[in-house]
């Protein structure tokens, strides 16, 4: 599928954000055996995680069945994190089929405003 430069923005935009989200929940949960509270951050973390998998499952351009349906496997332990590695990758596959370099934890904030 071809991207037009704004749709290419947003993946990469949102594709960093999930994957951040995804390693703050990592830390957070963590942290969380020593320091009770952060509990409600994790929650938050995860709110924030959910967001971001609809949001580039939407510049993705997938239909709202299969939107709905990470959003409903983000819910299921192991399941998430299948979902969350095939949105990565997806996105991965589109930037770079775009001619973007796209690390690991996504294209870099200097890159993505490059992006024209």
């Amino acid at each position: 599928m071809d991207f037009q430069t704004e749709d290419l923005k947003k993946i990469a935009t949102f594709q960093r954000m999930m994957i951040l989200a995804v390693a703050i929940q990592l830390v957070l949960t963590i942290a969380i055996k020593f320091v009770p509270w952060l509990g409600i951050l994790t929650l938050a973390a995860s709110v924030f995680c959910l967001y971001t998998m609809i949001m580039v499952s939407q510049a993705l351009k997938h239909e709202t069945p299969m939107t709905v349906l990470y959003a409903i496997c983000a819910f299921i332990p192991i399941v998430s994190l299948i979902a969350l590695y095939l949105l990565a990758k997806k996105s991965s596959d589109a930037l770079k089929a775009a001619g973007y370099s796209v690390g690991f934890f996504g294209m870099s904030k200097e890159d993505i405003d490059k992006i024209r």
